[in-house]
């Protein structure tokens, strides 16, 4: 989990253009979009703005990434990569029905 803690705090440095220690709408949307996931998960506001006041403090940010990290299927058991929480959320359903056995 050191790890995810690591590049949460990177993240959240990186997204807060301003310095002031909260995230805007804007700040995570380009944050996001940086990132490869500007059109899904990362870019919706409600995974890191835990109490929906329109700004996302460093703590609700790495709480958010946590939430992500622990819920996501990864290519390779007990491995999580920068790419599984970016994949967008139709592939993740996509290989969770095609997983299934009907």
């Amino acid at each position: 989990m050191h790890e995810i803690d690591d590049g949460a705090e990177a993240s959240f440095l990186v997204a807060d253009k301003d310095g002031d220690g909260v995230l805007g709408g804007f700040e995570q949307s380009d944050w996001a979009r940086a990132a490869g996931g500007g059109d899904d998960i990362l870019a919706n506001p409600m995974l890191f703005d835990a109490d929906l006041d329109r700004q996302t403090t460093r703590e609700e940010f790495l709480a958010g990434v946590k939430r992500l990290a622990t819920s996501v299927e990864t290519d390779e058991p007990g491995v999580l990569r920068f790419r599984d929480l970016t994949r967008p959320l139709s592939e993740r359903d996509n290989r969770r029905t095609a997983s299934r056995d009907f």
